[in-house]
């Protein structure tokens, strides 16, 4: 019987990850700061229009307003300081929010009588990916739609 070493079990496998990182060019994103009160929110909707215009992603204005008023609901809310909002059109028209706080949102289920809890839920529903990260300063809560024609974009479906 042959001896086996306790490194022949333990091996790890390793993994190279390599990145090009390249700039975006100054016309694929727009970012504003916002005061952290709740009144930023219908600011946040109101400048979103202009860049998306640009972009002519005018039919994803009304579901990017509802993405990015949960978002910067959520900031503001359970933040302290200023909210940066990020729109990045690229591969996808992405919603990013960061805000101060390290605590990173939790996907819930509201139950009928509350009053609160449903934005992530939201967000969930309309987005075609969602997520959070941590940052060096606090957090970035992001929200990703297809651009209209990309691959990822649904057709709609008829009512029946």
């Amino acid at each position: 019987m042959a001896a086996c070493s306790y490194s022949d079990h333990q091996r790890d496998d390793i993994a190279v990850l390599i990145a090009r990182l390249r700039r975006l060019p100054e016309d694929n994103y727009a970012s504003w700061t916002l005061a952290p009160k709740l009144t930023s929110v219908r600011e946040a909707r109101s400048v979103l229009a202009e860049p998306m215009k640009r972009w002519d992603l005018e039919d994803l204005i009304p579901t990017t307003e509802l993405l990015v008023s949960e978002l910067v609901t959520n900031a503001v809310k359970y933040s302290r300081g200023e909210v940066t909002l990020r729109l990045v059109n690229e591969k996808a028209l992405v919603c990013e929010v960061l805000d101060s706080s390290g605590a990173l949102p939790r996907l819930r289920q509201a139950n009928s009588e509350d009053e609160s809890g449903r934005g992530l839920q939201v967000v969930r529903q309309l987005s075609q990916r969602w997520g959070a990260r941590r940052t060096a300063a606090g957090k970035v809560v992001w929200c990703e739609q297809p651009l209209p024609g990309s691959a990822g974009m649904e057709e709609p479906q008829p009512f029946h």
